[in-house]
């Protein structure tokens, strides 16, 4: 709800860029962050690094296994590698940080677009044309790319493609409690008032707390991954 235009602003909005779906009065992260498979087709000039995806954990804390990722040199044609890769990213980010599947669409993953349809992201997407689910077209197909989801309106609620309903938060409730966790532990170490604070970003995420007896430089490094996590892709 923090990223839908429909619930903006909110209880958590501490200072925001409001916007209203009108020409010259609207936000472009449909044009920037949508892919072609929305009802005003975006451009997704701005796609997730693989790199981002693996500062995620599980909601036990745990981190994803890459070294079980199959490996591209391992199959004959894109086609075939596709055949097990999307299903690979289907079983094994389950149970994730909540935040992973509302920030990015992974290999698999449906997404409400055109003609309100859910859509399914392929990969090669020339190999799935008329799929059912049908495919989500970037705007480079020859190329994998994991699309965002933060920020996008969905189905057919956006009627200008560079003037969208979509606010953008430059600092809401989330972010001050990652400041207020950093500045104290900058300043005296990682005390209970530390991990409370931390603890509910993550809390809230799914995930466990933190554990006991950090270091100062261990809860800066913590520090520094949720604020990536909780933030990623507002700037």
């Amino acid at each position: 709800q923090l990223f839908d235009w429909k619930t903006q602003p909110n209880k958590e909005t501490v200072f925001a860029l409001q916007y209203i779906m009108q020409t010259g009065y609207g936000s472009n992260f449909d044009d920037m962050y949508g892919h072609r498979s929305m009802f005003k087709e975006g451009q997704d000039m701005s796609d997730v690094e693989l790199t981002s995806i693996k500062i995620y954990t599980k909601r036990d804390g745990s981190p994803v296994d890459w070294t079980t990722m199959p490996r591209r040199s391992d199959y004959p044609s894109e086609y075939e590698y596709g055949k097990v890769l999307v299903p690979w990213y289907e079983n094994t980010f389950t149970d994730m940080d909540d935040r992973l599947h509302k920030n990015v669409i992974l290999p698999g993953s449906l997404f409400l677009g055109k003609n309100d349809t859910y859509h399914k992201l392929y990969w090669p997407y020339q190999s799935y044309v008329n799929a059912t689910p049908p495919p989500i077209r970037t705007t480079f197909t020859e190329i994998a790319l994991i699309p965002w989801r933060k920020f996008v309106t969905t189905d057919s609620e956006n009627l200008y493609r560079e003037d969208g309903p979509t606010d953008n938060p430059l600092i809401r409730f989330a972010d001050v409690l990652l400041m207020l966790a950093e500045s104290i532990n900058e300043e005296s170490g990682p005390n209970s008032e530390v991990y409370n604070a931390i603890n509910r970003v993550r809390n809230r995420a799914g995930l466990p707390n933190l554990p006991a007896g950090l270091s100062k430089d261990a809860m800066r490094n913590e520090i520094r991954l949720e604020r990536f996590r909780e933030l990623m892709g507002e700037g």
